[in-house]
């Protein structure tokens, strides 16, 4: 059964407003599911906190497909429509045009004969060519070449889970297309991996969206 999402209270949770851009919605977003996360408490009745990330998960994943489609956030006003290039005239060549003498057939017919030239040097050498070829072939001893069949590569497991030094295209190939992402951070709901120049250099896997890997964080640098 689908429930209508209702985008006002997530917008006071997160002390926000229709009007909002993207990027703030995404920042007060990150903030709340930190304040709100279980694993930063040992407190038993922390499971009411699971219970809200969930809400604002589902929340946020249908605000931010709504500006998607419709290029604003949900109750915000629609943007102004963008007003149309001046269109450029034409500039009127055909005076020039006829003001210059007509010298392209001359032109031309030399650009033929110049190619038709170079054509029969080409193929008078490529004659003499074969000609060589042919006599060798006849002089030299015929040579028998057995190959030995080499053994075929066995193949490549794919990898299952990603680690320290790993590559964006390699998360994304494991855990699919963040919620949200940038050149130094993704966002898997509760769960985090950080880039350093394109590269996996740390990570947070929550156990309400664990990540791919070894562990909840990366072992310590030795």
């Amino acid at each position: 059964m689908h429930h209508q999402t209702d985008f006002m209270a997530f917008y006071e949770e997160l002390g926000l407003h229709p009007g909002c851009t993207i990027d703030e919605l995404k920042s007060a977003y990150r903030r709340r599911v930190w304040a709100l996360h279980p694993d930063r408490s040992a407190d038993p009745a922390a499971g009411s906190d699971a219970a809200r990330l969930q809400y604002l998960t589902a929340a946020y994943t249908a605000a931010t497909r709504f500006h998607r489609r419709h290029g604003r956030m949900p109750g915000g006003a629609a943007p102004a429509p963008r007003e149309p290039l001046p269109r450029r005239e034409p500039v009127a060549r055909a005076a020039e045009a006829t003001s210059q003498p007509r010298r392209w057939p001359w032109v031309a017919i030399a650009c033929a004969v110049a190619a038709f030239a170079v054509l029969a040097m080409q193929f008078d050498d490529d004659d003499r060519a074969d000609d060589h070829a042919e006599a060798t072939a006849r002089a030299a001893p015929a040579v028998v070449v057995f190959a030995r069949e080499s053994p075929a590569p066995a193949p490549i497991a794919a990898p299952t889970h990603f680690e320290i030094g790993a590559s964006m295209d390699d998360v994304r190939a494991l855990e699919g297309r963040p919620l949200m992402e940038s050149a130094q951070r993704w966002d898997y709901g509760p769960s985090w991996i950080e880039f350093n120049d394109g590269k996996v250099s740390d990570w947070y896997s929550s156990r309400l969206h664990p990540l791919k890997v070894a562990g909840a964080r990366p072992p310590p640098a030795r």
